[in-house]
């Protein structure tokens, strides 16, 4: 069945709203969370923790371009209702992942865990349970990468509803374990560890329960899938150099942190990583509820409805970013003083500069999804590991010239704007995206929203937030503005008529329910 624009948009609203849902409930877990593990770990095992999960993480280089690709091939096909090949691809993915992920525990039970021993640094006495951390995640990196194939059909078929289900569940397993830290009578990261390891596994069955169940080219095809690895392959190849790139630029900004500055300055980061984690949740659950009907739409030549999509998602997931990161960076040092009872040093600027970053990076990603979709990624990946290997060297460099912890940050964020301009120059080459009407329909817009929301967000409510609720009224003014502005300077006359007319439907219906 053929959906009409309006029928396309309106999915991407009704999985946006079940994925905001989700993650309002995720955010507010993942924070009490992170209050609760850092308070009872401390600062160091808090950081050797975060370091250690970074550098498996490290391993994704490996499976995540073929994620890429799994995600891909699945939705093309889809898009063409081509079932039979869906099936061929699910195979080939599964027995991927699993050869990936058995050559990935064979290297951190080995070298890994030389690396650890000999390279970290290390509090005194905490040499084993730092072993037995990255055993346990990764177990659960290998338990995660078999779910990969499950993701890419649920999102392949929009179905994110059963989607948030699970990563609610996944938020609130986490909090129980962080809880059960305050009355276990063991090592306090070495239970961590394992209850992290508890939850993968949980989840990876509630994923494999449901997609079997009700998608029925989630079975194995026999010999078919080998019919499928050339073209996985090929396409896969490509992306390991772009991914790996951003893995390692990431992860290694993490392992400078901890040779240079060392545990205390990753616990700040991990941190300023939890709160941008939370904010860029928001953002990328409508990026990952639109992705679907970008590929769709160019596997099916509607090219047109492809550029307008690509814009329209950019601009949105922009705003929906700024709504959220205005309130959280000009209030950081009062959020922090009443969310944690020790602010590890450097955490306030570290939220700043990520959320900076995010802003950046938002842009970028429908364009990338662009990109992905026409499958000529050759040129494209290569400039990734070009710019992110440059970022992280001179970074390096950096550090070792004595420069604070920021200028990793900054450095990133630099990165980012030249990512994004690339993508806008090879999206005109794959889908004729032109530069003009880039600026026209989303720069613009955004530069004008970001100028009028930041001066107004000079005007708090309180100087100084003194209590939770100063600090509610302080964050609700800059996310109030900010709202105000996007409404009257970053959205068209249709679009400001969409939106009133969408509210009165959800207004009338929610009365008609209450009578």
């Amino acid at each position: 069945m053929v959906m009409s624009e309006k029928e396309k948009q309106s999915r991407i609203y009704r999985n946006t709203i079940f994925l905001y849902i989700q993650q309002i409930l995720v955010m507010g877990a993942g924070f009490l969370t992170a209050r609760v593990v850092l308070d009872v770990l401390g600062e160091e095992d808090y950081g050797v923790y975060n370091v250690i999960c970074g550098f498996v993480m490290m391993f994704d280089l490996l499976s995540g371009a073929f994620s890429i690709a799994i995600g891909r091939f699945l939705t093309f096909e889809l898009g063409r209702g081509n079932l039979e090949q869906m099936r061929r691809i699910f195979s080939s993915a599964m027995l991927l992942q699993i050869f990936i992920g058995v050559l990935i525990l064979l290297m951190l039970f080995s070298g890994g865990q030389w690396f650890v021993e000999h390279k970290l640094v290390i509090p005194e006495g905490r040499m084993n349970v730092a072993v037995w951390i990255l055993r346990f995640s990764g177990i659960a990196f290998f338990v995660e990468l078999l779910s990969v194939p499950y993701n890419a059909l649920i999102i392949a078929h929009e179905r994110m509803k059963i989607f948030a289900f699970i990563g609610v569940f996944q938020a609130v397993f986490r909090l129980v374990n962080a809880g059960l830290l305050l009355v276990v009578p063991w090592d306090k990261l070495l239970f961590y560890g394992a209850s992290a390891l508890l939850v993968s596994v949980s989840v990876r069955m509630i994923y494999a329960v449901y997609c079997k169940r009700f998608f029925p080219e989630c079975r194995w095809s026999g010999r078919e899938w080998r019919s499928c690895w050339k073209e996985i392959f090929s396409f896969a190849g490509w992306s390991f150099l772009g991914y790996s790139s951003f893995v390692l630029r990431e992860q290694g900004v993490n392992i400078l942190l901890n040779l240079f500055c060392g545990p205390v300055v990753n616990a700040a980061r991990a941190v300023s990583m939890q709160v941008c984690s939370g904010v860029s949740s928001f953002t990328s659950n409508f990026l990952v509820a639109s992705r679907p009907q970008i590929t769709k739409n160019f596997s099916s030549g509607e090219l047109q409805e492809m550029r307008d999509l690509v814009c329209h998602t950019s601009r949105y997931a922009y705003y929906l970013t700024l709504f959220l990161a205005l309130p959280l960076i000009f209030n950081v040092d009062d959020l922090l003083a009443i969310w944690l009872r020790k602010v590890p040093e450097y955490t306030a600027v570290f939220i700043v500069l990520t959320l900076i970053y995010a802003l950046v990076d938002t842009l970028g990603q429908p364009m990338m999804t662009g990109l992905l979709a026409e499958g000529n990624i050759r040129g494209y990946e290569i400039w990734l590991l070009i710019l992110n290997g440059a970022g992280l060297c001179v970074a390096y460099g950096g550090m070792k010239a004595g420069a604070a912890p920021v200028f990793v940050y900054w450095m990133a964020i630099a990165v980012s704007v030249l990512i994004t301009i690339l993508r806008l120059l090879l999206s005109r080459k794959a889908y004729g995206l032109t530069l003009r009407g880039y600026g026209k329909k989303v720069m613009g817009p955004v530069l004008r929203v970001t100028v009028l929301a930041t001066l107004l967000a000079f005007l708090p409510v309180f100087r100084r937030a003194e209590s939770f609720w100063h600090l509610v009224l302080n964050g609700g003014w800059v996310a109030m503005e900010t709202a105000v502005v996007i409404y009257f300077a970053g959205m068209g006359q249709s679009e400001r008529v969409l939106l009133r007319e969408a509210i009165l439907v959800r207004v009338r219906r929610l009365c008609g329910r209450a009578v």
